[in-house]
């Protein structure tokens, strides 16, 4: 029976929570949708609307336009913005590694998970990608062939050492009976 001012809302919760954590999108419910055994029923709430304003800015430059083509292939979304915020949108940090990944290999760019943390709309990560040049000292990763004996790890050669060191130490042995 109360009216909801989300923005009054929105202010209130950004002055406790950090900005990762103020959610995208507030729907307002006459009240919570139940199953008959008394649980939250997920299925009957609304799909927010996670769409920004009412002016809405089309990318300009390529770069702009492989940001927003990337955004809307892993968000599923239509189109995007050039001022939509990418974790407004449904993205988390799981989609976020596929972005970077997808906007380097598009761009010839070097960009990292944080920078689109840091810089999550279109206009912001495109600008952080052009100063961003692929990292030239980084071998490329290509098929090799797999040797006979393949090589141990550091973190083997180190358990190897310890073990050569005390041989009769017990101390990396799990010792279990399966049946």
């Amino acid at each position: 029976g109360h009216e909801v001012d989300t923005d009054v809302l929105r202010e209130h919760v950004a002055g406790s929570l950090p900005a990762h954590m103020i959610p995208s999108a507030f729907v307002v419910l006459e009240s919570i949708p139940l199953t008959p055994a008394g649980k939250l029923d997920r299925r009957a709430l609304p799909i927010p609307e996670l769409t920004g304003g009412a002016e809405r800015r089309e990318p300009t430059t390529d770069t702009e336009r492989v940001v927003a083509e990337v955004f809307a292939e892993v968000l599923g979304i239509e189109s995007i913005g050039l001022d939509d915020n990418f974790f407004d949108l449904g993205g988390d940090s799981l989609s976020a590694t596929r972005v970077t990944s997808r906007v380097n290999s598009a761009l010839g760019a070097s960009i990292t998970v944080r920078a689109l943390f840091e810089a999550p709309t279109v206009a912001t990560l495109a600008a952080r990608s052009v100063g961003q040049p692929a990292d030239a000292n980084r071998p490329a990763l290509v098929p090799m062939e797999r040797p006979d004996r393949v090589p141990l790890s550091q973190a083997q050669q180190r358990m190897w050492f310890i073990n050569q060191f005390d041989t009769s130490s017990a101390a990396y042995n799990i010792p279990l009976a399966v049946q």
